[in-house]
């Protein structure tokens, strides 16, 4: 193996090996403190706990006393 095959295969393993951590980066980013209680058709969270309230997911039917979902942590 030449000294180019061997960078680029120490670069694929390092760039496999790093998917994983920023995933579970991505997930340290939620709120721990939500809690989905209602799913709709497509599977998108319609009402959530947080804290003790629940609230309603705002969405295009969906547009009075909601919260934004990515205000609860769900995008």
């Amino acid at each position: 193996m030449n000294p180019t095959t061997r960078i680029l295969a120490a670069l694929a393993l390092a760039g496999a090996l790093s998917v994983p951590s920023l995933a579970e980066a991505h997930a340290k980013k939620l709120n721990p403190n939500v809690t989905i209680l209602k799913r709709g058709p497509n599977g998108h969270a319609t009402e959530v706990r947080i804290d003790g309230k629940d609230w309603a997911v705002c969405s295009k039917k969906v547009t009075d006393h909601c919260i934004n979902p990515r205000a609860a942590g769900l995008n």
